[in-house]
């Protein structure tokens, strides 16, 4: 890799030299341009039999290319680290915060996409979160611990097939995650017609409060209600479920949690040995609600698959059915539940 990392100049005037504020001493020099260049006096060698790569370090001083990597080297916890992006277009007078590394790939052996490819993979994140260094406040990746990371070499035709093919993945996927956050805005816009504005289709097919439709007060929400409508509480269409299993060793569960919704948006698979606590049994009309930090909203509707399990930092609802299901997954989504859960929610930073 050709690895930079660089914070921004201070200010100059006309008669000054151009500084950089970098967090290790580098000698500068013009190119004909006029365009500073920063060159690192970094030469480490590593033997390409073994997976591991030449490094010669240069950084182009305010300026990302198309074809880079920058990944996370310091973060609260260990999981945040080593989290990679991939540079898609060249920006111009454009930094990289002091917090990242930015990764060139020597483009005669390595293809940037399939780098980013293989940072993003399990084997990656393992790599990252076993050799970072650090406790309690913060954890940091050392730039031996980025150099010394292994790389799985194949010629460049494979390494762009396969970054083509997963390409191709992930694009689905943000079609696939677009069409599910359309769907989710048009159900909210419905149950907001619906159970808020009271404009329901009438029995002329017209909006039944806009159009006149009978209103009578209610105590209880202390506004007006359609006639003929009464109030419930969550527990008439929903009862909490407290079920719990202890994983078997050779069984794969669907685990819903916390930190899987929010990398995935939806479970993980693992194996029951991996698993290292009870969990909640978790049936396919359910509805999973975050007992912790309401301000992020985090509900989920359990699908139709089987040996699904859940965090117990997540509430589980019971629906009766797909209908009480869907209904509840409308109602932890909207904006009144959530400003119900700031309010009665405990605890302290």
């Amino acid at each position: 890799f050709r690895r930079s990392r660089g914070r921004q100049r201070t200010h100059r005037t006309d008669n000054q030299r151009p500084q950089a504020k970098t967090l290790h001493q580098r000698p500068m020099m013009s190119s004909p341009g006029g365009t500073d260049i920063i060159i690192m006096m970094i030469n480490r060698k590593r033997d390409i039999s073994l997976g591991k790569l030449s490094l010669i370090n240069f950084y182009f001083n305010f300026s990302l290319f198309k074809g880079q990597v920058a990944i996370t080297k310091d973060s609260e916890t260990r999981e945040d680290i080593g989290i990679p992006t991939y540079i898609a277009d060249d920006l111009p007078n454009t930094v990289l915060g002091y917090h990242c590394i930015l990764l060139t790939p020597n483009q005669e052996l390595l293809y940037g996409k399939y780098l980013n490819l293989l940072l993003h993979s399990q084997y990656a994140q393992n790599y990252f979160e076993k050799n970072a260094s650090g406790s309690g406040q913060r954890y940091t990746l050392t730039n031996d611990i980025v150099f010394d990371f292994p790389v799985w070499l194949h010629n460049l035709d494979i390494q762009k097939r396969i970054s083509k093919i997963f390409t191709a993945i992930d694009c689905k996927l943000k079609l696939n995650t677009k069409i599910i956050n359309e769907q989710e805005a048009m159900a909210k816009l419905i149950y907001n017609y619906w159970f808020v504005q009271f404009d329901f289709p009438d029995e002329n097919n017209r909006p039944y409060k806009s159009s006149g439709g009978a209103m009578i007060y209610n105590k209880d929400l202390k506004r007006e209600i359609p006639v003929g409508w009464e109030v419930k509480e969550l527990n008439d269409i929903a009862s909490i479920s407290n079920e719990q299993i202890t994983p078997k060793e050779n069984i794969v569960y669907r685990h819903y949690s916390i930190p899987a919704f929010d990398e995935k948006g939806i479970y993980t698979k693992e194996l029951g040995i991996n698993i290292h606590s009870n969990k909640f049994i978790i049936q396919p009309c359910d509805v999973l609600i975050s007992k912790l930090n309401p301000r992020f909203s985090r509900v989920i509707c359990a699908s139709d698959k089987d040996n699904m399990v859940s965090s117990t930092e997540l509430i589980v609802f019971r629906c009766l059915n797909k209908l009480n299901q869907s209904l509840m997954y409308c109602i932890a989504k909207s904006d009144s539940f959530y400003s119900y859960c700031l309010k009665k929610a405990t605890g302290s930073s």
